[in-house]
This record gives C-alpha cells, structure tokens and sequence, in this order.
C-alpha cells in the first residue's frame, strides 16, 4: 500500500472533502491556506471511533482515511466498518491530518515511533488527556501538533472539540484542523493551560448529563410512568434545555427563573437540590476530573 502524502497547497481542494473547501473559502483565494485531503486515525477506540463516524457523517470521503488499529486483525475489521483504508502507523504517518485516538499512556510512544515517517506539512492531533504538548515535542521535535479534547457527541455531530496548538503549528494549520472538525460539533481554541478545565467541562461532561438522564428517567418509572416514556421525556428535557439556551443566549439562571414559580412545583424540586448542595457536588466532581486530568500528564 503507497501512503498518500501531503504538502502545503494552494490549489483548489477536493470537492468530496468539505472541510478542505471550507478553508479556502473562509481564507479567500488570496491567501495560502493547509489543505487537508487525507485523513489518518491511529487507535479507534471509543473517540477515535466517534470522531471516524462523525467526520465521515459529515462528508469525508472514507477512501480518504486510512486507519490502524492495535492490531492488523482489528485494523482491518475497523476499516470495513468504516469503509475506511487500513494501513500501519507509518502509512497513516504520512496522511495530512494524523489523529492519535490511543489511550494517554501510549501516545508519546507512539508518536516517537512515527515521527520519521510523517510528512513535512503533516499535523499530529492528539486526542488524549492529559499529555502535553511539551511531551509531545520533545519526542517529535519539529512536528506540528495539536492537541484536542473533543466528546462523545462528536458522534452525533453535537459534539464540543477544545484545541490548543503546539510551537510549530501555523494559523494555517489551525484553521484547517478547525475546518476538519466543525462538523462534528462545536470547535474553539484555548490555551493549554485551560485543557485540563475543559477536560472536566466538556471531555467528561456527557457522561455528567447521562447519568443526570438516567436518574431522571429511574424517578420517573418510581412515579409510575413506563421506563420508555420516563427516558424520552428526560432526553428531551435535557435537549431542549441546551438548546434553549444555545439559541437565545439567555443566562442559564434567568432561564431557570423562568421555569419556577413562587411555591410552585419546579420551587420545591430545587429547594431539595439546594438543600442537597447540589452545586457543590457537580463542581466536586469536575475539581475530581481536573486533578486527574494533571495527573495524567505528569506520568
């Protein structure tokens, strides 16, 4: 198998990739822009999976990914899941976008090991908590890298990607990344000193909200309704709640407001919460999160 190569380019991009588009059309055709044609995932685990799904849900072209698994046995089930190209670490090294969806242990590992065999204009986006950039750049010096902390729900395409760019990744090379990945959900740029906050934000939150969701449904069956109606209404809920909010831009303590009326039901529903320290136990368990997220990057 001939791995496809990348370069700088200011041609026009592929038509069937339209992240590629999308970056020269928000950069204008004056200006030089990365083009991102071909795409790589290393590890497709749960993440990488959902970012495979979701980028191919979006409308890249699966002949353009190559994948690799933990073994050639699995990299090739993954890639007939996916329609994809398998390939081997060093293939998919020279890919112009290269995701590393392993677990954080064996990221810089890996990420040595491909470092000859990535392209000059490659970028490395790493998907792990947890591993720094400075980590990252000491084992593949003049490599471009991102590191990205993106959710679940990229899988849906609702999902939240939060970006931080290593030493030698241009502006270029950030918009094409963020051109890659807006599709899956929404995407912003912080500083890596604000990753291991968004890990607790955003990287662990679904799994906050679902067992939110399930809680709800479980009190909903305890007070007579069906299992199937309790969760649909609770999803629903929780949908429509962000949505709200997302569209109208209202303060989530003014929306709430106006859900509760003096005395009302909604009222007694919060005093309890309240009583309960509600807000003391959610930021407990993103402060938990947070810490376990720096621990990460110092093993």
């Amino acid at each position: 198998m001939t791995a496809p190569q990348s370069a700088q380019r200011t041609a026009q991009p592929t038509p069937s990739n339209p992240a590629a588009s999308a970056a020269t059309e928000a950069s204008g055709p004056a200006t030089e822009v990365h083009e991102i044609v071909t795409i790589s995932m290393i590890g497709v685990g749960n993440m990488g999976g959902a970012i495979a799904q979701g980028l191919i849900a979006a409308g890249v072209d699966p002949q353009h990914l190559v994948v690799v698994g933990s073994t050639p046995e699995s990299t090739e089930r993954v890639a007939a899941k996916f329609g994809a190209r398998a390939g081997t670490a060093a293939e998919a090294a020279a890919c112009d976008a290269v995701i590393l969806g392993v677990k954080p242990a064996g990221v810089v590992p890996l990420l040595e090991s491909i470092a000859p065999s990535l392209g000059a204009e490659s970028i490395v986006v790493s998907l792990a908590a947890g591993v720094s950039l400075k980590k990252m750049e000491h084992v593949a010096p003049t490599a471009h890298i991102v590191r990205a902390m993106p959710n679940t729900p990229v899988l849906v395409r609702r999902g939240a990607t939060a970006l931080s760019a290593g030493r030698h990744v241009t502006a270029a090379h950030m918009t094409a990344i963020k051109h890659l990945l807006e599709p899956t959900g929404l995407v912003i740029e912080v500083a890596e000193k604000d990753m291991d906050a968004v890990v607790a934000v955003s990287g662990s939150g679904p799994a906050y909200i679902f067992h939110m969701i399930d809680a709800m449904a479980e009190a909903g069956v305890r007070l007579g309704l069906t299992r199937q109606v309790a969760l649909d209404l609770a999803v629903a809920t929780v949908e429509g709640a962000g949505t709200q909010l997302r569209e109208t831009g209202m303060h989530p303590a003014l929306a709430r407001e106006m859900v509760t009326s003096p005395g009302g039901t909604t009222a007694q529903a919060l005093a309890v919460l309240d009583r309960q320290v509600f807000r003391g136990i959610v930021g407990d368990a993103m402060e938990a999160a947070a810490q376990r997220s720096h621990e990460l990057g110092k093993n």
